[in-house]
Parts: C-alpha cells; structure tokens; sequence
C-alpha cells in the first residue's frame, strides 16, 4: 500500500535520540521490509536534508554525512514524487484558500505530492499543521503517536 511520509516521520525514524524514534521507526521498517510502499516529496528531500544537516546529534552529520544518509535511507528506499510548476500552483491555491500564509506552503507542498502519489493516508507528527489543509483529516492523516502500523488496516 502507498503511504506518503512527512519529513518528521523520517526524521524521527532514522535518529535514535529523537523524542518520538520509538513510534515512528516501526512505520518506516514496513516501508524497508517491503510491507508498504514509501513515498515522499522532492520538498521533503531538500527539508530532510537540511535538518539532518544541522541537528545537534552526538556526531555532527557533515554535509557528506548527510548526504550519504539521503541516499541510502531515503532514496534507495522510498519513491519521490516530483513536483511541477502546476502542482506548485495548486499548492499555493491550496493555502490561499485555507487562508494560510509562511511556511503552511510547505506543508501543502508535502500534502499536494502524497496526493499526486495516490498515497493512501499521510503520516506525519505534525497533523495539526496537515489538518489545516484537508478536509479528510479524520481517514488522511495517521499520527504515529496515536496508531501503529500493527493497527493500521490495510485494505
């Protein structure tokens, strides 16, 4: 099944000191195990990128540190969906219609490619943040805190 992944999720997934690594590494491993399939944004390559690039881990990640990690636990495991100037524009009608402004593009930029994907549902720590966009929060969005991939049903 397709499920898209917000950059928190993959985030928290591949730092073990992260506060919520327990509740989302077990949704990233059914994505390695081949249980489901993973897909992410191309905004959430260079997000991902510039977070990791910057955390205060215990080993400072260099910028080929970091980008050894894209490509080995995000590239080679997950399908991007690529986003063109059309997608862009619906995102920023998206926002204008939700009467968002900042970085709530970002977020649509996130929703719009999981769309784009066909993703079944969005997982992400931030569903608040998502919610704002959509009207199917309630089916679209599993917040991994609440839900794990063992509850999830996979129709």
């Amino acid at each position: 099944m397709r499920l898209a992944f917000d950059t928190s999720v993959l985030i928290a997934s591949l730092v073990e000191d992260h506060a919520e690594h327990a509740v989302c590494f077990p949704w990233y491993r059914t994505v390695v195990d081949g249980g489901d399939e993973g897909w992410i944004s191309t905004h959430a390559l260079a997000e991902f990128y510039a977070t990791m690039s910057v955390l205060p881990l215990r080993r400072k990640l260099t910028p080929a540190d970091t980008l050894l990690l894209v490509n080995e636990s995000v590239l080679n495991r997950f399908s991007v969906m690529d986003l063109d100037v059309n997608d862009y524009h619906r995102a920023l009608a998206l926002v204008v219609r939700r009467g968002l402004r900042s970085g709530g593009i970002f977020d649509a930029l996130t929703e719009t490619a999981a769309r784009k994907a066909d993703a079944r549902q969005l997982i992400t720590l931030n569903t608040r943040d998502f919610a704002r966009l959509c009207d199917d929060a309630d089916t679209w969005l599993i917040d991994p805190r609440k839900k794990n991939p063992g509850q999830f049903e996979r129709s």
